[in-house]
């Protein structure tokens, strides 16, 4: 009789160091959703960024208006001749203010009685239909402030 050795016996082969196909598939799909979800963190974290970039430019520019706002307005009516009639503040919207003060030195101030109603922004609401007063000259200005960007 004619044996063979142990080692020579056919059976099922020894499996080879490597991964199935269906094992590539399967952690190709979770590195797939893996990659997913780091991509959807990484831009909702971008508009994020951005939009508190926004704003804090915009906390900027509001701080930057009301220093502005609060050096102008600080000596407003300062120099006007309220004695003879002429008033501090001529017009006072939320978007703008019109008023009287000596800033400048250029006493170029509304003359008493000045049409008010020709001014953009005027509102049959407001006080004065024209300046009042019977000043012949003061040391004041008219000044007008907007604020907003279209004005």
């Amino acid at each position: 009789m004619h044996t063979r050795p142990p080692s020579a016996t056919r059976g099922p082969a020894p499996r080879s160091a490597g991964f199935t196909l269906s094992e590539l598939l399967v952690s190709l799909a979770v590195a797939s959703i893996i990659v997913v979800l780091v991509y959807q963190v990484f831009v909702s974290q971008q508009r994020v960024f951005t939009t508190q970039e926004d704003v804090g430019e915009a906390q900027q520019n509001a701080r930057v208006a009301v220093d502005e706002l609060t050096r102008t307005v600080s000596p407003l009516g300062a120099g006007a001749a309220v004695d003879q009639g002429q008033v501090r503040i001529l017009m006072a919207h939320p978007d703008q203010l019109l008023f009287n003060a000596d800033l400048s030195g250029d006493h170029d101030a509304l003359a008493a009685g000045t049409d008010l109603t020709a001014v953009a922004g005027y509102s049959a609401d407001d006080p004065y239909a024209a300046v009042p007063g019977s000043y012949a000259s003061s040391a004041a200005e008219t000044y007008r402030y907007y604020l907003r960007p279209d004005a």
